[in-house]
């Protein structure tokens, strides 16, 4: 890769690094319980949009998305990172994007070349007279980039006659640990929902030599998990406290995630509570509070996309995540609907058995991040 293009690279890789912390600090602040999402997956779809917004909306989608200062940089670090992120070795990890139109409703040629080209992107005509058939064919798209964990995306209600296009993506990945878990030494242990509350939970043992940090600031403990491929990471960070986590979640930004930045190797005897999550997101109001208002307004301007009158009607994100003794398999997709105006020391052993805040990383790069807050809940 020239430099060139790795600079443009390490621009969008800012630029979702930034976003993450952003969005995964003001969903954390409102949804109660467990949950998993993909900051990268509303991101790119955001991002898909932006670049066909114009004017005060295009300014507030990119400044709230930190996008790179120049398109064209970003056109190329987005078309490379795409590319980079379908070609990781050793473990299923695949992003896909695809826009379908409403064939009564014009969507600029321009516009569906820049995201075929650059955000790889596919696109198909839907007839939205046959509310049912399109919402039919939209899922099993979903189905299909996700190896079927997120079955439904739209529902058939919303398909109007208005609907001017869906933007959709698309992340999955599945993984297993490069130390597996021995089943053997899975057994119920207690877990403190919170300072009055424990229960019991099918949790996973193991002794091995990971990277391991205390961040002070935050009056947490860290590991990483490498997956066989160890590029790829499950980043796990508990508080020292029991009711610790909602102080994590809103200073993300001090755990710096790019490189390793004070951890170090050492043995850790780790007890980890198995967990699944299933999470729907309406992103309307976290977008708002970051600064994409405009764009669900009439106001809003999307006037390379069409030169019809354009708003968002509604943004979804649904995700799953499950972790066991094998590994860990994730998915999530984010629908974007536009309308039509209307030392040999010894090992340091860490409990996680309170609540605690977890992400997905590659090379600094967090594609899933979460809270689990009672294991027990959608197992």
């Amino acid at each position: 890769m020239s430099d060139e293009n790795l600079e443009a690279l390490e621009s969008v890789y800012r630029s979702v690094e930034n976003f993450t912390n952003d969005f995964h600090e003001n969903v954390a602040g409102k949804e109660k319980g467990n949950f998993v999402s993909s900051a990268l997956s509303a991101h790119v779809v955001l991002s898909m949009a932006a670049y066909g917004a114009r004017g005060t909306t295009a300014e507030g989608m990119k400044k709230a998305l930190h996008l790179p200062a120049k398109d064209t940089d970003a056109y190329q670090g987005f078309q490379n990172f795409i590319d980079t992120f379908n070609n990781v070795q050793q473990v299923i990890l695949k992003l896909a994007n695809k826009i379908y139109t409403n064939s009564v409703i014009p969507v600029k040629d321009e516009y569906l070349k820049l995201t075929e080209t650059y955000f790889r992107s596919q696109s198909e005509s839907i007839d939205v007279s046959k509310p049912v058939e399109a919402a039919k064919i939209i899922n099993q798209w979903c189905v299909e980039k996700t190896n079927g964990k997120i079955t439904e995306i739209l529902e058939a209600g919303d398909i109007t006659p208005v609907l001017a296009l869906v933007l959709l993506n698309a992340v999955y990945f599945k993984g297993n640990w490069k130390h597996k878990f021995d089943e053997k030494h899975t057994e119920n242990k207690p877990f403190h929902v919170d300072k009055n509350t424990v229960i019991e939970v099918p949790t996973m043992h193991i002794k091995k030599k990971y990277y391991y940090k205390t961040v002070d600031e935050l009056n947490a403990q860290c590991v990483k998990l490498p997956y066989e491929n160890e590029d790829l990471e499950m980043e796990i960070i508990v508080p020292n406290e029991v009711d610790g986590l909602a102080f994590i979640e809103k200073n993300l930004g001090k755990l710096k995630n790019s490189g390793n930045n004070g951890y170090y190797k050492h043995e850790i005897d780790l007890a980890l509570p198995k967990f699944k999550i299933k999470t729907t997101l309406n992103l309307e109001s976290h977008l708002k509070e970051l600064g994409m208002d405009e764009m669900f307004t009439t106001m809003a301007n999307f006037g390379f996309i069409s030169d019809r009158s354009l708003s968002v009607s509604k943004v979804i994100q649904k995700t799953f995540i499950e972790v066991n003794e094998e590994g860990c398999e994730a998915a999530a997709v984010t629908g974007m609907r536009l309308m039509k105006r209307s030392l040999a020391p010894p090992p340091i052993t860490l409990q996680v058995d309170r609540p605690f805040h977890y992400r997905i990383v590659n090379k600094g790069n967090i594609f899933f991040s979460g809270r689990v807050a009672n294991p027990s809940v959608n197992q």
